[in-house]
């Protein structure tokens, strides 16, 4: 072997060393294992137009069906404007705060309440059954406000303001009487008394009262047949 063949890097008989067979073997698998790797890449790559396409004919037929995708997109994008504004930035950041501070909160409440259900019971009072109580209160309060007596009561005009006002003003007229001893007055002191206008006016009331009470009466005899 000379020395130029080893400088050359080749064999005495012209052939390639076997490290540098060794090396291309290693390039080739290398290339074939990427090749196969990038197949399934190659693959989508070539149904691509397809894909696309396949979604365009969906979103097609989504906006057909909904009709408005206009008015949508452009309802969306208002209310995006509206969710970034500052003051509705800040609101928001109130709430948040408020929620991430909800478990103090509650705790204080419950702090509160515990206070309270002790307070009582030192005072003697059970507050085990407010519970019950309010419940039987609430159905109580339904049944009153469903009963049959209730609508006639409604009904019947005894809530009508004009009758409350006329109802009020005798009962004060009443209470004022009652501050001193009335006196004793016959047949003739009756009739003296018709002089006074405010009597007269009371007893003109009274009558119109009694006038309109019989025509209800007459009324309610012809509803129950008599």
């Amino acid at each position: 072997m000379t020395m130029t063949s080893v400088a050359a890097g080749k064999k005495p008989n012209g052939s390639p060393p076997a490290d540098l067979h060794t090396t291309l073997r290693r390039i080739d698998e290398r290339l074939a294992r990427l090749e196969a790797a990038l197949e399934p890449v190659a693959e989508l790559t070539a149904q691509a137009p397809a894909l696309v396409a396949t979604a365009g004919d969906i979103a097609d037929e989504w906006a057909s069906d909904l009709g408005d995708v206009d008015e949508r997109v452009r309802a969306l994008g208002d209310v995006l404007e509206r969710l970034t504004r500052p003051q509705t930035l800040a609101s928001l950041r109130k709430v948040v705060d408020l929620a991430e501070s909800a478990p103090d909160l509650i705790a204080t409440l419950g702090d509160v309440l515990d206070e309270t259900m002790a307070e009582a019971a030192e005072q003697g009072l059970e507050l085990t059954h407010l519970v019950d109580d309010a419940k039987r209160l609430t159905i109580g309060l339904l049944k009153l406000t469903t009963s049959p007596e209730l609508r006639a009561l409604l009904d019947s005009g005894m809530l009508d303001p004009k009758a409350l006002m006329t109802l009020g003003a005798a009962a004060r007229s009443v209470a004022n009487a009652s501050d001193v001893e009335p006196p004793k007055v016959g047949l003739f002191g009756a009739m003296r008394a018709l002089r006074d206008g405010d009597v007269q006016r009371a007893v003109g009331f009274v009558l119109k009262v009694a006038g309109g009470f019989g025509q209800s009466l007459r009324r309610t005899d012809k509803r129950l047949g008599s």
